[in-house]
């Protein structure tokens, strides 16, 4: 935590020709870093070259910014490569930023790992396979397949169940059963192991409905895969947006930007720094960044400020 005192230390301890707050920044995130964080409104910066000088630093999202560079550091590591299935990739904390680094396609990237992840967690917990068996195309990429998603959903709905029955009347074992959705279901199962599945729908349709055994085969068929076209979806997504140009160069960026802030106390020594920086010489200037509700872009307004004495001397302005 930082603190009056380890504040006082670092002015008291400064001694010679001290580097400006700016330079600090510009050692610390490099050149492209510092405009960085210039550009994403962590930072006012006036002046270019030698002339340059900090006017305004945004500390309180540069600490979200830090606290949350583990995240954000997992996030570049997971578009690149996906890593093994997980409960959690940890990257809550960079996609609470609002806005600064995590811009709008670093956002919609966060998205689609962690839609990738949840699925391909999900599928590994229940022991189902991650892709369909060779040969075979996914439920909802069939004709018939489609014609069920339009019909109830069934591409969307975490919970099957209620499709169980129609499905099985239907598809399965109806008056008219569907020999291609027969097929299919009888191959995904046989690929995870369950035999008998023409007989079992023999004996239920000669019954005329689905019992219990078989209607959890169906719910646990219609779940893994909706799991799986939504994992393909999520991949594709992950995929097309780590491939585009602006989106890789803001995922560079965030992840540069929070490699130099995972180094132990850094911002603690930028805001020293920063405090002990003496008042320019003259009528102090400095500028703000105005940020309009619903508006993406922020406006910079500059001020002079003049000493009492002038104010009162100066003429009213009508």
């Amino acid at each position: 935590m930082r603190t009056a005192a380890i504040l006082a230390a670092t002015c008291l301890l400064a001694s010679g020709v001290r580097a400006a707050p700016i330079d600090a920044f510009f050692d610390a995130f490099g050149a492209d870093g510092a405009r960085t964080l210039s550009d994403r409104g962590y930072l006012v910066i006036q002046g270019q070259g030698s002339a340059r000088r900090l006017a305004a630093a945004h500390w309180k999202a540069l600490e979200a910014l830090t606290a949350a560079a583990p995240s954000c550091r997992a996030l570049a590591a997971a578009a690149a490569d996906m890593p093994p299935a997980a409960p959690d990739l940890g990257l809550a904390p960079c996609r609470a930023l609002d806005g600064g680094a995590m811009t709008p396609r670093l956002q919609a990237l966060a998205a689609a790992v962690a839609a990738e992840g949840e699925e391909r967690w999900s599928l590994v917990s229940s022991s189902a396979s991650l892709a369909e068996p060779p040969g075979l195309p996914n439920l909802f990429d069939t004709a018939w397949g489609r014609e069920l998603a339009a019909r109830r959903r069934a591409d969307r709905l975490e919970d099957p169940a209620p499709l169980a029955k129609g499905f099985f009347e239907d598809l399965l074992a109806g008056p008219r059963p569907n020999e291609d959705a027969v097929k299919h279901f009888a191959a995904v199962l046989a690929a995870r192991g369950v035999s008998g599945t023409r007989a079992a729908l023999a004996a239920d349709a000669a019954r005329g409905a689905a019992g219990e055994e078989l209607r959890a085969l169906i719910r646990r068929y219609l779940q893994d895969e909706r799991r799986r076209r939504g994992l393909t979806l999520a991949r594709a997504r992950r995929k097309q947006l780590f491939a585009d140009k602006e989106t890789r160069r803001d995922l560079d960026a965030l992840n540069a930007l929070a490699a130099a802030l995972s180094k132990p106390e850094l911002l603690a020594a930028l805001e020293a720094s920063d405090a002990c920086e003496p008042p320019p010489a003259g009528p102090p200037r400095g500028s703000y960044l105005l940020i309009p509700a619903g508006r993406p872009r922020a406006s910079a307004l500059t001020f002079t400020a003049r000493s009492p004495a002038a104010a009162a001397a100066a003429p009213a302005r009508k």
